[in-house]
């Protein structure tokens, strides 16, 4: 998911639409760093916390006319450290909430694949300690198995009581009904992008990357959910309900590619360098990184493959016993706000899990109001399809085979 880490425009790099974070002190997974996450309790005798009280006159100054804005939590310490995707926020939001709430933020930066990001956490979380980060944003196969391992924190709607403004949609979650641990940042669609002034005519089917006339400059991802949906789509099989069987088929079709030379290469997030360049015609991507894409190369295309779309999301989850909890549920109210919420969708450029957003994106980009890859129409939505869920030793089976297959 994700957006691009491309050095196309200033904008890309630091310029007026990224936000640039500082690097995360001590990598962030040392015992000596853990060893100041001491937990206190509070004292069992029931009385309203500075918190409730805190809330009770914001909301007394607010019926009078006064913004809450005006005060700043006092019991919101930071820094907030979050850790996510590249490229994934617009550059006022961070600045503004760090303004409003007086707690600093660290942003970071550092998930490139998700097999990547749970090998970062998964060392501290198992010994019951915070990986050093309060909110981390992975995809939610592996927001799924966080839950399920316990290993993040679980939150009420008094809490974050914007939850409301989820888009009805992305509310009931398959590993999170209710929405008690994670809240989506983004809906995904992974298909089949192109160049046309490379593959010399518009690709219409997710099998076209095993055209031979492409040989040799198809790309596709190291993520195994979004190569193999894909080409089960294409084989004719349903993603949703695939079983080993169907998996092992799809591997073999990608085993084959792979011998034959038709994949050149395997990609995290950094797949549209080569794809911009012309080096890659044709790729499994991420429909937010295409859009991006085409602002500075019309002819990049994002398939109207007819067997259709992956789709997933992105989550805010709390890792396990996070420092700065209190400032991690602010930072989750306060992103869900349609008016916040809208300059981030400007930005990243995917389908939005916030309601009201689109009147407001009008206003900055009417262009992208309109764009099917970020608002899609009901039937382009209908081929949209989850993976499967999986158990954990499923998982550890495919994604065994995948990675034998791949050559990693």
């Amino acid at each position: 998911m994700r957006t691009l880490p491309l050095p196309l425009t200033p904008s890309r790099k630091g310029g007026p639409r990224c936000y640039v974070p500082p690097p995360l002190a001590g990598g962030g997974q040392g015992e000596g760093f853990l060893g100041a996450f001491a937990v206190t309790t509070r004292s069992s005798v029931a009385h309203p916390s500075r918190r409730s009280v805190l809330k009770a006159g914001i909301a007394a100054l607010a019926a009078s006319g006064v913004p809450p804005s005006a005060f700043a939590d006092p019991e919101l310490a930071g820094p907030l450290t979050i850790s996510t995707w590249p490229y994934y926020i617009d550059k006022d939001t961070i600045p503004n909430f760090e303004k409003q709430f007086g707690v600093d933020v660290k942003y970071i930066e550092d998930i490139n694949d998700n097999d990547s990001l749970f090998g970062k956490i998964a060392g501290s979380l198992m010994t019951g300690h915070n990986p050093a980060r309060d909110i981390i944003v992975p995809t939610n196969f592996l927001v799924s198995r966080l839950i399920r391992l316990k290993w993040v924190e679980k939150f009420t709607a008094e809490e974050v009581p914007n939850k409301k403004n989820i888009e009805p949609q992305f509310f009931h979650a398959r590993y999170d009904p209710e929405r008690e641990y994670s809240l989506p940042w983004a809906t995904i669609l992974t298909g089949l992008a192109y160049n046309i002034e490379k593959t010399g005519r518009e690709l219409t089917s997710l099998t076209d990357i095993f055209d031979p006339e492409l040989k040799g400059h198809v790309s596709m991802l190291t993520e195994m959910r979004d190569t193999l949906a894909l080409v089960m789509l294409g084989m004719g099989i349903s993603p949703t309900t695939a079983t080993t069987k169907d998996a092992e088929a799809a591997i073999e079709k990608v085993k084959d590619a792979v011998a034959s030379g038709q994949v050149r290469q395997f990609f995290g997030n950094d797949y549209g360098a080569a794809l911009a360049r012309g080096d890659i015609w044709a790729a499994f991507a991420w429909s937010g990184d295409i859009v991006q894409l085409q602002k500075d190369n019309p002819n990049i295309r994002f398939a109207k493959a007819r067997e259709g779309y992956l789709r997933a999301e992105d989550d805010m989850v709390i890792p396990l016993k996070a420092k700065h909890r209190e400032a991690a549920l602010a930072w989750m109210n306060y992103v869900y706000q349609p008016e916040i919420f809208a300059p981030i969708t400007a930005t990243i450029q995917y389908i939005p899990v916030v309601a009201g957003t689109r009147e407001l994106v009008r206003k900055l980009d009417p262009a992208l109001a309109d764009n099917p890859l970020v608002y899609p129409d009901p039937e382009e939505l209908a081929k949209t399809h989850p993976f499967v869920e999986l158990s954990p030793d499923d998982e550890h089976e495919w994604s065994t085979m995948f990675e034998a297959a791949i050559g990693h």
